[in-house]
């Protein structure tokens, strides 16, 4: 969702936006991978000290880095955020594991991670040493998230983790005897100097906000001071420490995104909207994970209980609720809105073809009944098998083009093009060659030039539907049914629809291509 007066073309999108779209991009497919590794990374942390076989050990750590390198090919905006995490895991394990000296334990756990990173590089080699990046590297951000933006996007993430943090610090749960509980009742020189850090971090947080920063400077401070606790927490060996921990440092992850898109920006992207767009979504992930531990912490603390309610918890369950009903608003009415939007209202059910029955097409090229296009579309899907390549007409963006590739899964000669200019910038020329091609297939008269378009191209498929008719002209089309002697014969056909099937032939004829 972008913000109108968004200065950096910022993009603030959750999962269930990203669902409800059924927006099949990369940073959808990543989301389930991205907890894999969350999942895997826990359960390093919580294995680690226990008394098992290195094979199990290191197995684990095999896996953790194969799933955080297909991550890094799936969405590799998910890929550093994913890295980080399992090094906090790992050597936040290897802290809380059997007394071995710190830097030995640090060594080990730094070993470790470095494993991690390389099985997931190396059993992906032969992409990485095909693969070419056209945007890469980083840049200052131009434009900065107010914070009271931040807030309303995050509000009921960030309340419930600051009533948890201050539930078991008031609790005493999250300081360590030997830690920074020793320090305060102690005092001496230990306590002036953490009184000298809490002042100069307290005039950098304000010069900061003084200086446009606010979000970037509240969220990053709160996550040092998040990881700062919970490394405390690790290191007092309590049993429930290692999950108080992976909650703080999946939370304090979420945080130094949050702060981090507000410093610096991958270079190339329009200003900085995909950058905001991919990791806030990320951040929602985390946020949503370590909340679930807290709400779950705060329900056992009795804070839900409607026995004995004092002023402070009813005040509490007060804004609890005003921010859970407000974050329900929009599935509920963003859906509705949504659904009123389509072609038709039908119910809910699980066939995303059933809309086309009754759905009509129209733009400026004509109108396409939806409906008689589905029993072509329908019969690709149970009768072809593989993915062979197919070619149908073009239009422009968010229209009817490339329906049988969308439907099929199957590949086509040109399919939604615009990433591939936008991301691949350098390649822009080829994409625009294909659709040139394209068009020149339909429209050409000449059946050489139209076989030779199929051979480059290494067509299987060849669709000629009611969008094509509305596009190119009929003269152009009727050469289709001429070209059974050159290998394409009829695959299906319909009142409405024709699919071509073609079997290269060795064609002696010169191929004259015409303009």
């Amino acid at each position: 969702m972008m913000a109108p007066d968004s200065p950096g073309h910022e993009i603030t999108e959750f999962p269930f936006f990203t669902f409800l779209y059924a927006d099949l991009h990369a940073h959808l497919i990543a989301i389930p991978f991205a907890i894999v590794a969350l999942g895997l990374g826990i359960a390093v942390l919580a294995r680690s000290g226990v008394r098992r076989p290195k094979v199990e050990m290191w197995g684990a750590l095999a896996l953790l880095g194969l799933v955080i390198g297909a991550l890094r090919i799936i969405n590799a905006w998910d890929f550093p955020t994913a890295l980080f995490l399992a090094g906090i895991f790992v050597l936040g394990g290897e802290l809380m594991g059997p007394p071995a000296g710190v830097s030995n334990r640090i060594g080990a756990g730094l070993a470790k991670w470095v494993f991690v990173a390389a099985i997931g590089y190396l059993i992906f080699l032969p992409f990485h040493q095909n693969f070419e990046l056209f945007n890469n590297g980083l840049g200052l951000s131009e434009t900065r998230t107010p914070f009271w933006r931040y807030l309303v996007i995050h509000s009921i993430f960030l309340f419930m983790l600051l009533t948890w943090f201050a539930h078991h610090w008031r609790g005493g749960m999250l300081a360590s005897r030997r830690g920074l509980t020793a320090v305060l009742e102690r005092r001496g020189s230990a306590w002036i100097g953490l009184q000298v850090i809490v002042a100069l971090a307290a005039s950098g947080l304000l010069a900061s906000i003084l200086a446009g920063y606010a979000t970037a400077a509240i969220t990053i401070g709160a996550a040092l001071v998040l990881g700062a606790v919970g490394l405390i927490t690790a290191l007092s060996f309590r049993p429930e420490s290692r999950y108080v921990f992976a909650a703080m440092a999946i939370a304090a992850v979420a945080l130094l995104l949050g702060g981090g898109v507000d410093l610096i920006t991958v270079e190339g992207d329009i200003g900085r909207m995909n950058t905001v767009f991919k990791f806030y979504l990320q951040a929602w992930v985390l946020f949503a994970l370590s909340s679930a531990y807290f709400l779950w912490a705060l329900t056992e603390a009795g804070y839900f209980s409607l026995r004995k309610l004092t002023v402070g918890r009813t005040v509490w369950l007060a804004v609890f609720a005003v921010l859970a009903i407000g974050i329900l608003i929009y599935p509920v009415l963003g859906t509705r809105a949504r659904i009123v939007n389509r072609f038709d209202t039908i119910g809910p059910g699980i066939d995303g073809m059933a809309y086309m029955d009754d759905a009509v097409f129209v733009d400026e090229s004509g109108a396409v009944d939806l409906g008689n296009e589905r029993p072509a579309i329908r019969h690709m899907q149970t009768a072809v098998e593989g993915s062979p390549v197919i070619i149908e007409g073009l239009t422009d963006l968010y229209r009817w083009g490339n329906r049988f590739s969308v439907y099929t899964g199957l590949p086509s000669v040109v399919g939604w093009d615009w990433h591939q200019r936008q991301q691949r910038v350098g390649y822009a020329y080829a994409v625009t060659e294909r659709r040139d091609k394209v068009d020149r297939f339909y429209r050409t008269i000449n059946e050489n030039t139209a076989l030779k378009i199929l051979d480059e191209f290494g067509v299987r498929y060849v669709i000629l539907g009611q969008l094509e008719r509305n596009l190119y002209p009929e003269i152009s089309l009727a050469k289709f049914d001429r070209m059974e002697e050159q290998g394409l014969t009829t695959f299906y056909e319909d009142e409405w629809t024709t699919i071509y099937e073609y079997t290269p032939l060795n064609h002696n004829e010169s191929a004259t291509v015409d303009s």
